[in-house]
């Protein structure tokens, strides 16, 4: 149900209203309910899993007669048909992977919450002293907004009968994001009802409010009772109060990988190794089962068959062919498993080869081709996708026997030939190309922490959207046409446009192939001759033709003398681009041009930008256009003609000279106004004079300063405070004469005079009408650029990749072209003028079904009408096809005037756009649309259904009678048309004649418009501000040119067939322009070109299920290396592709040629968990490995999605150091009784302990689902760096229970419609409220905060009494896909938001903040706010530590014994959860209970946003100082950080009290007293020698941090950024957690700790041993010592006053003391 709730096939069938009585309309979610209550015995609970999917399929496919009688015989075939449809299969593979348990796990929460908040449930511990509770019923519900709750039906619909009487007014809605109403569109008068689905409780109370027209939701109510029932160890099936058993749910969608670590120094606890020396193990004697290392979840008994090549044989297929049932009960079938289990162990067992062959890593030279090899293995095989993931997957134990394959030159030439693809380069990384692509939609599986769940949901999206296809354009095309959009679909929307520019379908670059390969949806990919590239999402504007003496440039690159040390050469250029420098060459490759009104009082941003842009050495080229709004408008008015025109008419506008008359001094003009012409002047004196730079100050100067003035007079004075600032004068003697006689010049510029570089006003501002720009406008290399500094930057940026791409390409070098400007001014999606549809980017698109046929287009009568004829003929002569289609409403006046400038605009349009030959070629016709159901309107639409047969003339004719006729009929509108020819008066009759004399025309309905009277084109909308003319029609033409031209071509074949191609071209072209416009985040790759590779590359090419032509489907693809981390991931999602949901599958193997390194390509055993055969009645999923080499100690990490933080439930072993012992053996039980243990006692979850000899379990438990996201000021569109954020969870406590017998409780409804309860009506139970809280910060980085939480709804706030909360409020808003911050309309400001967790898939939060009143220019942190010393009364010492591994947790329980026994005041230790194992949890508290201090365990997710780590060491040193800010509550003001290998001797408060001076830390310098390692320490040479600069390099073993200091100046993200710059080189910060700090201290200073702090006997003297405070067990540099080894030898003797071995015994006896009291 939850599945089916959450939208899946609801979606797909194409949707409905959210609400109403319908069970057929809503789908199949109230279709499930229906059926589970249609029974009268209460329902059909169905009574295992199969039967729960068989009742969906059938109310899925039946709606909601799922559960009647088979009437007429088909609901079998119909429910069979569904099953076995892609939505059947879906939602099996849902059902499997458990998408929707968070959802089910919210729904169970908060009915929990409204049961204990009612006193319907009393919460206690099931220990037997206390009362039993109350019986809680299998149904309540609550009715809001009176919050009462009620578990009798009847009397709930009697109190909603109340509420709606007293009109009760609700604040907000209690329903949950994408919760539907069952009756009626209210969101705040609802019910909610809260039930065991199937019961008849349920059934009664969900049918009663059905009847009753009561608008409910449903949610499930789950095991209520869920944690009394105490579930853990040994209580996986505890009953609750509900009756149910209580469970805890298998998750899939993880990945397990086992890496084979590399050993410099012994790491393992050798506790049980000493143990099992002294024990006799002979009653384990089970030598055959050493090599198999299993790590495991729970389930799956000795007979399941693991699905692995062992010996040649496929254990999987052979159960298959077995044909065996699921029947667990089935006795052969059993029988026959046992076989293939025993038969599996003995292939384990006795392939000594394999197992020989697993320990030994072929040398380097041998390792060139393995993925060749395994390329060949895999494309051998019977089935390649089984041989792949077994390959991936395994390649540790494979590589030795797949170095000795020969590979054939087929595959070798074929693999050469793939890596040459554009579409196989376009996918390329660092492990080989990889790309899994649905309907070429990109997933990111190449991520550890690749989200399955976000994979199910794109299915489900890109099924439902192909369903859309079919209903919404089934009527007009047929299957080509269908199958040809979807491939316009997969194509995206760069190669559907390169398609349709003009070379056509020429060959593809690999940048073509994706959506915004590189800077996202707005990315260019040009090349010689296409300026704009031909990608649709960008235009530019031709501000460069037609400048001449309009526009003031004031410098050009090429030719000035103060660029002459520029080098000339692009090639120069690139290398130093390449290495991060300024793209310096002496060619003008950016031009901007800036139009400006100087005298506006506004400052530009843009001028800024281009200020710092030209500082910054970059090749731009800056021109202004001075022009003011007032002159631009006079001349419009001035000269008709200039409303558009190409400005060589002979009526100008004319600016004389300013009469300045014989003015001599300041005094002269003081009255005279200025105006932008004076400032031009002025501007254009300075550039003769002084040169162009001299006059960027100038302009500068004037925007800032000229608020406030207005005459003459101060813009003279403006401009010589200017040259007297600048130095350009001595004094001010003479500049005001000059200004004055420059300012009564006539400036009259002769058009004809091409040299003169002169300016002329008037043809300034002629220009900017010309190309319809106003001041305030800025464009660069002709894209408009808007106000946003960061948006201006990041176009630059692209614009600056694109013409690298140019530069790369050879389109631009050192002699061509003559001008970089006019190239890019050239080509597809360059406009002559600005135009108000072109800041629509993608534009908006609709697919409207108005119902108006053929018999309603017009062919425009200037137009070819042959041009129909060539609508999908070959390439070169195909026109772009248009339908232009005017909706008018034709009551209003814009409407009448509109239909009248469409006619005229249209009739004039010719076939090419533009008017001239070398125009772009096209084929237009258009209809027009009454939208209005008057009767003058009704007259109009009837013929308009048959305009075609009109003449323009009589058409406009008839429009104005009809519009001047109101009420009229029809023969009187016809005699007021005297001139109406008996062709068209017959014709008009026509179309208005029927049988009765009534025709009933096509009517449009209008809920959905964007406006009363707009324009489509091809579905492409222009809402008109004005008139319409031609130049409109022609712009909106050309903004949908290249998209249509694309669906022109690639619609070929269905065109020859159709008798309405240009209705199937408009159709089309609305359809995928709308799929752009609404999914402009979404990147497709076009990989229509493996389908059509030649013979040599098709041996690596693969396709299954591509036999189906009949229906759309979901086509997946797969591009990979068989030998990547990616590869691994995905070969059994992709099995699970083929297999189970059967989508059209492609695989490309594209194995790298050559590979180098010294490890192998993929050093991991890997599983990814994702059985879609998996359910609780069958084998629980997990991840197996077997037949494990012994010889190697491996490593376990998770795999996870982003939101899951995952911790370590139950693991006998140590994880960090899985290992095989010769002597002892492998597994748990080996494992734990060398430690003297039964492997049971380390259970710390609900796991039973596997017995057999060699297996090891491990369990890891999802401990809570994480919120994310960016947080930004939307005044400054910036994030809030530092601000706090808080989540809150508690529990209502305002409901009140309707018991039997009760009045519905008494309210008062203020004025206002707010309710208030009377007292005498309030639960008088005390309820126990439960509350989370969590809090962080906001990062510099993208805004991003993290707070984990588990499903459930919590309110997101600003930290409250913070300094942030005086600051900020919250406001409604959104990011763009361009990263631009905009607040919705009438947002209102709030405390607080509230947000829900509901399923796995990451989903980004967006908080928008803004400024108080008052508080626009305030810090968010003042000098000493939150200083440590607010802290003053918390006396504890807090401590921070983490460890992996046994060996380093045993370290670490000793260190807190030191530090507690040691420390003169309360210690909290702060222990980093990640890598810890559950039974040094389990121990380290129970002893810190025992010893006197506290432990808290923290844990923070690494974000997607900063560069990852492999290796586990350097994951964990990232860990130690990367997150200190975030890592801790916000109220601890001062850690100290302690390796787990020491032992300390101090008091920890001397550290807690030092001053660290203004440091945000302190470490302790690295020792330098022992003389036999001096030479050893590299921080006295190279590198780090020169960039410390006598500064100390310091140890990270132990160091202090003000945690208040170090987050109020963001001492976090400069760390973070420092680390995210260096680590781009993989062998920087080699000790990650150490060199950081020490490199950054040049910016963070570091405070200097005592020496005596810090004892290394490494580093540090002997005599300098007895003042140490601490001792640190780090490693020596000149020989390799165990660490138990030393610790026993180092820290013992008199100087201590217990010895290490003392400390140990100590620690043992309290971990013997927590397992004793489990037993």
């Amino acid at each position: 149900w939850a599945f089916l709730d959450a939208g899946d096939v609801h979606g797909e069938d194409g949707g409905g209203d959210s609400t109403g009585n319908d069970a057929e309309k809503e789908g199949s979610t109230w279709g499930y309910l229906d059926a589970l209550t249609a029974n009268a015995d209460g329902g059909i609970m169905p009574s295992s899993y199969d039967g729960a999917i068989e009742l969906a399929v059938r109310s899925v496919a039946l709606g909601s007669s799922a559960n009647g009688d088979d009437e007429n015989g088909d609901n079998n075939s119909i429910k069979k048909s569904f099953d076995d449809s892609f939505q059947g299969r879906l939602l099996r593979y849902n059902l499997a992977l458990r998408t929707y348990s968070p959802l089910c796990e919210l729904h169970r929460t908060l009915a929990r919450d409204a049961a204990i908040g009612s006193g319907l449930h009393r919460p206690m511990p099931l220990d037997g002293n206390g009362a039993t509770a109350a019986s809680l019923p299998n149904a309540f519900a609550v009715l809001y907004p009176a919050g009462t709750v009620a578990t009798d039906a009847e009397q709930l619909v009697d109190a909603y009968l109340d509420q709606q009487r007293d009109d009760v007014r609700a604040n907000e809605s209690p329903l949950l994001p994408g919760e539907r109403t069952r009756i009626g569109d209210s969101s705040t008068h609802v019910v909610i009802l809260y039930g065991q689905l199937g019961t008849s409780e349920f059934r009664h109370f969900y049918k009663f409010l059905s009847v009753n027209d009561v608008p409910f939701v449903v949610r499930s109510m789950g095991a209520v009772d869920f944690e009394e029932a105490g579930v853990g160890a040994g209580q996986e099936d505890v009953v609750g109060l509900t009756g149910l058993a209580a469970t805890k749910t298998t998750l899939q969608g993880y990945g397990v990988r086992l890496d084979i670590r590399n050993l410099e120094y012994k790491v393992f606890d050798d506790k049980a190794d000493d143990k099992a020396d002294t024990n006799d193990n002979d009653d384990d004697d089970n030598d055959d089962t050493e090599d198999d290392d299993d790590v495991e979840g729970e389930g799956g008994g000795p007979t399941a068959i693991r699905p692995e090549f062992l010996a040649g044989f496929n254990l999987t297929k052979l159960v298959e062919r077995s044909s065996l049932s699921d029947d667990v009960n089935n006795i052969e079938d059993n029988a026959t498993r046992q076989i293939l289990s025993l038969m599996q162990q003995k292939l384990i067992e006795s392939d000594h080869v394999q197992s020989f062959k697993g320990q030994t890593v072929p040398p380097q030279w041998q390792r060139r081709d393995l993925p060749l090899q395994a390329a060949h293995v895999v494309s051998s095989a019977s089935d390649p996708l089984w041989a792949l993931q077994d390959v991936s997957q395994n390649l540790p134990s494979h590589a030795s026997t797949l170095v000795e394959v020969a590979v054939p030159d087929e595959i070798r030439i074929a693999a050469e030939l793939a890596t040459e693809m554009p579409v196989v380069a376009s996918a390329r990384g660092d492990q080989g190309p990889f790309a899994l692509l649905v309907n070429g939609r990109q997933i990111a599986v190449q991520r550890p922490s690749f989200n399955l769940f976000e994979l199910m949901n794109i299915l489900r999206e890109e099924n439902a959207l192909l369903v859309d296809l079919e209903k919404s354009l089934g009527q007009h095309l047929g299957p080509k046409g269908l199958a040809a959009v979807q491939d316009m679909i997969e194509m995206g929307e760069t190669a559907l446009d390169k398609v349709g520019s003009k070379d056509g379908e020429s060959k593809k670059t690999e940048s073509d192939l994706i959506d915004n390969p590189f800077f996202g949806e707005d990315e260019d990919d040009d090349e010689e001759g296409s300026g704009s590239g031909g990608a649709g999402t960008k235009f530019r504007i031709d501000v460069g033709r037609g400048y001449r003496g309009a526009v003031t440039y004031i410098n050009d690159i090429e030719r000035d003398p103060q660029y002459r040390q520029w080098p000339r050469s692009i090639e120069q250029m690139l290398m130093m681009a390449q290495f991060g420098q300024s793209p310096t060459v002496r060619r003008n490759m950016f031009t901007m041009l800036l139009v400006v009104d100087p005298l506006s009082g506004d400052e530009s941003r843009t001028l800024d930008m281009a200020i710092q842009f030209i500082q910054a050495n970059l090749p731009i080229r800056l021109g202004f256009l001075f022009v003011s709004d007032s002159d631009i408008d006079s001349c419009k008015a001035a000269v008709p003609s200039n409303g558009g025109g190409d400005g060589d008419g002979d009526d100008n506008c004319s600016f004389p000279p300013l009469d300045i008359g014989d003015a001599v001094d300041l005094s002269d003009i003081k009255d005279i106004k200025a105006t932008a012409k004076a400032a031009s002047l002025l501007v254009d004196n300075l550039i003769q004079k002084y040169g162009g730079m001299a006059s960027l100050g100038f302009v500068d100067m004037v925007l800032s300063t000229w608020k406030g003035k207005s005459s003459l007079k101060d813009l003279v004075e403006i401009y010589v405070d200017f040259l007297r600032r600048s130095q350009l004068i001595g004094s001010s003697s003479g500049a005001v004469e000059d200004a004055l006689a420059v300012l009564g010049k006539d400036t009259t510029r002769d058009p004809a005079d091409k040299k003169s570089t002169s300016v002329d006003y008037a043809m300034a501002v002629e220009f900017a009408i010309n190309k319809s720009i106003r001041p305030g406008m800025s464009f660069l290399n002709g894209l408009p650029l808007p106000d946003s500094p960061q948006e201006m930057q990041r176009i630059f940026f692209e614009e600056q990749n694109n013409v690298m791409q140019l530069a790369m390409s050879g389109a631009i070098t050192d002699t061509k072209p003559k001008s970089i400007y006019g190239m890019l001014l050239t080509g597809d999606n360059v406009h002559a003028r600005h135009h108000p549809l072109l800041v629509e980017s993608k534009g908006r698109y609709l697919n409207i079904d108005h119902g108006f046929g053929h018999e309603s287009l017009r062919s425009p009568t200037s137009h070819d009408p042959k041009a129909v004829s060539l609508i999908g003929g070959k390439e070169d002569k195909s026109p772009a096809s248009f339908v232009v289609e005017a909706f008018v409403d034709l009551q209003s006046k814009e409407g009448q005037q509109m239909v009248m400038d469409f006619i005229d605009s249209m009739e004039i349009l010719t076939s090419t756009l533009g008017g001239d030959k070398s125009g772009d070629s096209i084929s237009v016709v258009y209809r027009i649309i009454p939208v209005a159901s008057s009767d003058k309107g009704s007259f109009v639409r009837k013929v308009m259904t048959q305009a075609g047969q009109l003449e323009t003339s009589a058409l406009k004719a008839f429009i104005a009678a009809c519009l001047g006729k109101d009420g009229s009929d029809i023969e009187s509108i016809l005699s007021s048309m005297p001139d109406l020819s008996d062709e068209n008066r017959s014709a008009i009759q026509k179309a208005l004649a029927t049988a009765d004399g009534a025709r009933l025309a096509p009517t449009v309905p209008t809920e959905d418009l964007p406006a009363t009277n707009f324009i489509l084109a091809n579905g492409r909308v222009f809402l008109p501000d004005g008139p319409v003319s031609s130049s409109d029609i022609e712009i909106l033409l050309s903004m949908s040119l290249i998209r249509s031209r694309a669906v022109s071509r690639l619609m070929r074949d269905e065109l020859k067939d159709n008798e309405r191609p240009h209705d199937a071209v408009a159709k089309a072209s609305a359809f995928v322009g709308t799929q752009v416009s609404l999914s402009k985040s979404t990147k497709r790759m076009d990989v229509s070109s493996l389908d059509t590779q030649d013979d040599q590359t098709r041996a690596l090419y693969f396709q299954w299920n591509h036999e189906d032509k009949k229906h759309l489907q979901v086509k997946v693809t797969a591009i990979l290396d068989p030998l990547s981390e990616a590869t691994q991931r995905v070969s059994p999602l992709l099995r699970a592709i083929r297999d189970q949901l059967k989508l059209p599958l492609s695989l490309m193997l594209a194995p790298r040629p050559v590979i180098g390194g010294d490890d192998l390509p993929v050093s991991s055993y890997y599983r990814f968990v994702a059985d879609p055969q998996a359910s609780p009645d069958r084998m629980l999923p997990k991840a197996s490995f077997q037949n494990l080499p012994t010889n190697h100690v491996l490593t376990i990490r998770m795999d996870v999605p982003e939101p899951w933080n995952v911790q370590q439930n139950y693991a006998v072993q140590d994880t960090d150091n899985l290992r095989c012992d010769i002597k002892s053996g492998c597994g748990d039980e080996t494992y734990s009784a060398g430690l003297g243990r039964k492997s049971g006692d380390f259970a710390s979850s609900d796991v039973t302990s596997d017995s057999r000899i060699g297996r090891t379990v491990i369990e890891y438990g999802l401990r809570s689902l994480l919120f994310f996201g960016q947080c930004y000021d939307v005044s400054e569109g910036s994030p809030p760096n530092g601000l706090q954020l808080t989540i809150d969870q508690t529990s209502q406590t305002n409901l009140k229970l309707l018991s039997a017998g009760d009045d519905v409780a008494e309210m008062e409804v203020q004025a206002d419609g707010t309710v208030i309860q009377s007292e005498s009506t309030a639960s008088d139970i005390a309820v126990p409220v439960d509350t989370y809280h969590t809090d962080t910060l906001v990062m510099k980085t993208v805004g991003y905060w993290q707070l984990r939480a588990k499903p459930g709804v919590f309110n997101l706030a600003i930290q409250e009494g913070s300094r942030g909360a005086d600051i900020y409020e919250m406001v409604e808003g959104k990011m763009t896909g361009s990263g631009q911050v905009k607040m919705e309309k009438d947002s209102s400001a709030t405390a607080s938001r509230n947000i829900v967790m509901k399923d796995f898939v990451s989903v980004s939060e967006v908080l928008l903040v803004r400024r108080r009143e008052g508080y626009e220019h305030a810090e968010l942190y003042s000098e000493h706010d939150g200083d440590a010393e607010d802290g003053a009364n918390d006396d504890t010492v807090h401590v921070f530590s983490l460890a992996t591994g046994h060996l380093y947790e045993r370290f670490l329980k000793i260190m807190m014994l030191s530090v507690t026994k040691r420390t003169s005041t309360k210690v909290k230790f702060w222990l980093f959860e990640n890598f810890l194992s559950p039974s040094f949890k389990a121990t380290a508290t129970a002893m810190a209970k025992k010893i006197g201090c506290e432990v808290g365990f923290v844990t923070y997710k690494w974000p997607e946003w900063l560069r990852a780590q492999s290796e586990k060491q350097r994951i964990i040193w990232g860990y130690k100082i990367l997150f200190l800010d975030v890592l801790f509550p916000l109220d601890v003001k001062k850690i100290i950080y302690v390796d787990a290998d020491q032992v300390v001797r101090g008091d920890m408060k001397e550290l807690v009290d030092l001053d660290l001076q203004g440091a945000p830390y302190g470490y302790t310098p690295m020792c330098s007293s022992r003389e036999e390692t001096r030479g050893y320490a590299f921080w006295n040479q190279g590198f780090w020698a020169s960039h410390l600069r006598d500064r100390p390099y310091h140890i990270s073993a132990l160091y202090v941090v003000d945690l208040a200091r170090f987050r109020r100046e963001m001492v976090g993200d400069k760390l973070r950024s420092y680390y995210q710059s260096l680590t781009a080189d993989p062998n920087s910060l080699a000790n990650l957690d150490q060199d950081l700090p020490n490199y950054a201290q040049h910016d963070v200073p570091i405070k200097s700790l005592p020496q005596e702090w810090l004892w290394c006997e490494s580093w540090c003297s002997d005599e300098t041993k007895a003042t140490a405070k601490t001792i640190d067990l780090c490693n020596n540099p000149r020989h390799k010592e165990p660490k138990v080894s030393m610790a026993k030898r180092i820290i013992s003797g008199e100087l201590f006053e217990e010895s290490w071995v003392e400390l140990d015994e100590e620690v043992q006896a309290h971990e013997d003391e927590y397992f004793a009291s489990l037993a």
